[in-house]
């Protein structure tokens, strides 16, 4: 879109991303991984500022802004993951904020590795701090694995809880479609529609 002097949507970049998937492979929207990163991509596209906004209001907005991906993200996959492995993990928001932190300076640090592995010593120096990451990152894993309800079951697929989740979700969301807002709505009622 920049070099067409045309504006950056984010709906419609992930509507395109997902049409392009399933048209060079129908079968796609049947992965799991699939379903659950479109959602969770869609999910932060449609309810962060949204939540950013209420959020910023009770804690620093840095801090606010990374809680706010994070629900963002579980508001719509919760019931994708109720119903394809019957849990609930209530702890996700909690390692998410974290995590995210984390795995950010991990990748920074692999791209400078990659950039600096013709230089001697270098390399070996990055890679030890990337060690230390990574055992943070199990780490953090493992404490909040290891805090009490980290993981409920939810016996069956329960379709009500889905059915009462997809409600809670429209309700967050209603406003109403303003002609700045007709994009949007239009690039996630296609990508609705390419899961159909």
């Amino acid at each position: 879109s920049k070099y067409i002097y045309r504006d950056n949507d984010s709906s419609t970049s992930l509507s395109v991303a997902v049409l392009i998937m399933t048209l060079i492979n129908p079968f796609t929207v049947f992965n799991v991984g699939f379903i659950l990163s479109v959602l969770a991509v869609a999910g932060i596209i449609i309810y962060n500022k949204k939540i950013s906004g209420v959020l910023s209001k009770f804690m620093p907005s840095a801090l606010a802004k990374v809680v706010s991906m994070s629900i963002s993200a579980q508001l719509t996959v919760t019931p994708v993951i109720v119903y394809y492995f019957g849990t609930v993990t209530p702890w996700s928001l909690l390692s998410n904020a974290l995590l995210v932190q984390l795995s950010g300076v991990y990748v920074i640090l692999g791209r400078i590795l990659i950039i600096a592995s013709p230089i001697p010593l270098l390399p070996n120096g990055i890679a030890f701090v990337m060690k230390f990451f990574s055992l943070s990152i199990t780490s953090v894993s493992g404490f909040v694995r290891d805090l009490p309800f980290s993981l409920l079951e939810i016996s069956g697929r329960c379709l009500a809880f889905i059915v009462l989740w997809a409600f809670l979700l429209v309700l967050i969301y209603i406003q109403p479609i303003k002609r700045s807002n007709r994009r949007r709505f239009a690039a996630v009622f296609s990508v609705i529609t390419v899961f159909l």
